[in-house]
């Protein structure tokens, strides 16, 4: 069985750009960022970003094109594809991109989004507050009544099927 698949969780970081090619089709190129954080032997914090160029086609460019902007977290699934071309000195070149086929949208994130997000928060306590108070007490005497009795008794290995 062969896999091509890829997830990635990360941040654009600028603006997509759209074009149609000949055939007529619009195509949407960008970049992700994606960081990698952690704590070498002496302890010191460490990151890695990793850029990813991203390319989608079909229904999916006209979301991007209204929603996604430089800055944004964004989660995609994808595949991995290899290509060469000939830059305009004539020299090949490599390229890895991903092949959009799912994305979903995250929050964009701008200075003033924290200051909101704080005040979100504080109203979101107050609100899981009021729903908790309005949650039913379920007795766990009455759901071991509704359950089956299941007998215990040791499963022997050779009893599993092969």
């Amino acid at each position: 069985m062969d896999a091509n698949k890829i997830i990635l969780v990360g941040r654009v970081t600028g603006e997509p750009e759209i074009t149609t090619i000949q055939s007529g089709a619009e195509v949407a190129k960008f970049s992700l960022a994606t960081n990698k954080r952690w704590k070498d032997k002496q302890g010191n914090k460490k990151e890695k970003v990793t850029y990813h160029n991203i390319v989608a086609w079909g229904g999916v460019v006209k979301v991007i094109s209204n929603y996604v902007k430089r800055g944004q977290q964004l989660f995609i699934v994808g595949e991995v594809d290899n290509r060469t071309y000939e830059d305009k000195q004539g020299n090949k070149r490599y390229i890895s991109e991903v092949i959009l086929s799912e994305l979903s949208l995250g929050q964009q994130v701008q200075k003033s989004d924290f200051q909101k997000s704080a005040e979100e928060n504080n109203q979101n306590k107050v609100k899981s507050e009021e729903i908790e108070q309005e949650l039913p007490v379920i007795d766990e005497e009455e759901i071991e009544q509704e359950l089956p009795v299941i007998d215990e008794e040791e499963i022997d290995i050779k009893d599993i099927p092969s």
